[in-house]
């Protein structure tokens, strides 16, 4: 089995991210569609630790506190 491409993986997030209500902006879940790419586990947790890291830190949604939340 192959791991998806970007465009599942951003449409995979999307999807998460209607269905959830969360305030994530596209930028970000373009972002994380393109840094993982290993399988859909994977991709849905990072969705999580960004959004768990925004929350905790108190901090916008923004490409930087992604990447700081991903390491």
């Amino acid at each position: 089995i192959q791991s998806p491409d970007v465009e599942t993986r951003i449409a995979i997030l999307r999807n998460k991210r209607d269905k959830s209500g969360d305030d994530m902006p596209n930028e970000i879940i373009d972002f994380i569609a393109e840094n993982v790419s290993t399988n859909i586990r994977e991709l849905e947790g990072a969705y999580l630790q960004v959004l768990t890291y925004g929350r905790a830190t108190g901090q916008d949604l923004n490409l930087k506190t992604a990447a700081e939340s991903l390491g």
